[in-house]
């Protein structure tokens, strides 16, 4: 009999049946550039810097976000 672990460990990954159109919708609809969300809106410190953020699924660049900041009431 197989116990459960055993059973996870030979399970593939499938492809995900959710269309990804909603969310490129709303990534386009936010230039894809993200600062700090705060007080209900974005926020772009001074100075700041990107990093890419990418689909682990293919790769794709989704967006480009800033990294966490120690102080961002300093923007």
């Amino acid at each position: 009999m197989s116990t459960l672990l055993d059973v996870f460990k030979t399970m593939d990954y499938g492809p995900a049946p959710e269309s990804p159109s909603a969310v490129n919708t709303w990534l386009d609809e936010h230039g894809r550039k993200f600062g700090l969300f705060i007080n209900n809106q974005w926020v772009t410190p001074k100075g700041a810097k990107y990093y890419p953020s990418y689909n682990p699924a293919d790769g794709e660049l989704l967006a480009a976000n800033l990294p966490k900041v120690s102080h961002p009431r300093r923007c």
